[in-house]
């Protein structure tokens, strides 16, 4: 009998062979099922692009991007490719693409895109923003601690805290307008100052006055951010042009640096008197959790929980935003502005301000806020695709970006009547109840719905009704009035909007919780 001695070395690199074979095989296997699934698929339709610049010649003569998308989809449908710069994007353009994207198939494309300018805004990487980070477990885990805060039921202490501390400052809001009085003012410093004292109150349990110069910066800080961020810049879709944006991206990081500022210290602050088994705001929340999870891994660090809070606060940006753009729609329409005064006169006798229990009995000025919601049309953030994978019958490559035209859906006429003229009866049933179609999601769908949709709605809908009870709202002689074919996708107004506030009388006594 012959033996064969095998030496253990020998033993092991049979195996490791083994095993790269199998995974090779295994490699082969899935490439192979991944080019028979391309193979059945479709190539999405688009215009051509170059070396370098892609497709972005097709877009570069539009002031506004999403016109330029609305006239491909006349061309390509509702669904097309373009590629901008080296990056490959999808615009799609009707509920049933965007529902697959964000609902049906919301893991596919659960990703943001990874902009340069993302990562300057947020400390030097857009993963710690709650918006604009990709999908991860640490994603999940900071919605799931920020969602029940950021939505209460309007009967619990926290939908209390959040009511009163909007009609506060609409209080404050009121008494600063009515020093302007007759006289043409743009008010966006008003109504942000008013918005980031809201969200600050109810996230952070911290009011600021009109006297402190940090807080004031902060808010011009964040109005910038917020216009930056709804802009299109070449080194989003060209990264090679980072050199031409240096000046660009160290303001924005020092920008995050400067609202960092306030943020720091009022962490410190809840530190020092936070009642662990009764958090009292969102900064003690995560700060509980902080302590709860310490040590464990790929838990949340101090610095993720401040860039939440930052995150969450810019939110006010954009409601001042809508407010503004709601103002200036509601000047030029008259009949929309009594409409709502004599809802708020019906229901508060104009012996009190207009407050959250009121929502039920004022479906116009519900209906109102909805409609400023969409002729303005605020773009649903670009998503990016996780993996390969398809949209109805077309292949979607990985990290592909993909772009919302909700522009166009808001102003299909197939969908609403008369849609480029401002009607909030549009919004209203024939009994005259608030009625919203399921085609209108001005806050998205889906896994990464806006987290602050909440507090938007109830401040935007309690502000309208109190600057409505409280003013007569009017264009200055000679301003124009909003161009109905302009507004929707532009986000940020393209010239400073100013209007005239005139103060009607009215004898009431604003009565509130004092929760400061």
């Amino acid at each position: 009998m012959t033996f064969v001695l095998v030496s253990p070395l020998t033993t092991i690199l049979g195996a490791v062979s083994l095993a790269l074979a199998c995974l090779v095989l295994l490699i082969r296997l899935k490439s192979s099922r991944a080019d028979k699934k391309k193979a059945s698929l479709k190539t999405l339709p688009g215009p051509i692009a170059f070396p370098v610049i892609g497709s972005s010649h097709v877009v570069a003569p539009y002031s506004n991007h999403w016109v330029a998308f609305s006239t491909l989809r006349k061309q390509f449908g509702d669904i097309y490719g373009i590629t901008l710069g080296s990056r490959k994007c999808v615009v799609i353009s009707n509920m049933a693409l965007i529902k697959e994207v964000l609902v049906t198939k919301s893991l596919d494309f659960a990703n943001r895109p990874d902009f340069l300018r993302f990562h300057a805004i947020f400390r030097g990487d857009r993963n710690l923003s709650i918006a604009l980070c990709d999908w991860s477990d640490k994603q999940k885990t900071r919605r799931e601690i920020a969602f029940p805060f950021m939505h209460p039921r309007m009967s619990s202490l926290d939908g209390s805290r959040m009511n009163s501390f909007i009609t506060k400052e609409m209080t404050e809001l009121v008494t600063a307008l009515s020093k302007c009085e007759n006289k043409p003012i743009f008010p966006r410093s008003f109504l942000n100052f008013t918005t980031a004292n809201i969200f600050y109150q109810y996230i952070c349990s911290r009011r600021f006055s009109e006297q402190d110069a940090i807080f004031l910066k902060v808010v011009e800080i964040y109005d910038a951010v917020f216009q930056e961020l709804f802009k299109s810049f070449a080194i989003d879709v060209m990264s090679w042009m980072k050199v031409f944006y240096l000046r660009s991206l160290r303001a924005l990081r020092q920008n995050a640096e400067y609202v960092s500022e306030i943020t720091g210290p009022i962490f410190e602050e809840h530190e020092k008197d936070i009642d662990y088994e009764k958090p009292r705001d969102l900064v003690d929340i995560f700060l509980c959790s902080l302590k709860e999870n310490e040590g464990k891994p790929d838990s949340l660090t101090r610095e993720d929980a401040e860039v939440i809070i930052e995150d969450l606060i810019g939110g006010h940006s954009v409601l001042g935003n809508l407010w503004l753009w709601g103002l200036y729609l509601l000047a030029a329409n008259p009949e929309a502005r009594a409409n709502i005064r004599e809802e708020v006169t019906r229901v508060t006798s104009n012996c009190r301000a207009p407050c959250a229990e009121d929502r039920k009995s004022m479906p116009y000025t519900e209906a109102t806020a909805l409609e400023i919601l969409r002729v303005v049309s605020s773009p649903i953030i670009p998503h990016v695709a996780t993996t390969n994978t398809s949209i109805q019958e077309y292949y979607i490559e990985k990290d592909t970006m993909v772009m919302f035209n909700t522009c166009d859906i808001n102003m299909d006429p197939e969908m609403w009547e008369q849609p480029r003229k401002f009607k909030p009866e549009r919004f209203l049933s024939s009994s005259g109840t608030v009625s919203k179609p399921d085609y209108f999601i001005p806050f998205g769908t889906g896994r990464r719905t806006c987290l602050g949709d909440r507090l938007v709605k109830s401040t935007l809908f309690l502000g309208l009704a109190t600057l409505m009870q409280n003013f007569e709202i009017t264009l200055p002689e000679g301003f124009p009035e909003p161009d109905m074919y302009d507004i929707p996708g532009l986000v940020v107004p393209r010239q400073e909007i100013f209007l005239v506030f005139k103060k009607i009388q009215v004898d009431q006594t604003m009565a509130t919780i004092d929760l400061y």
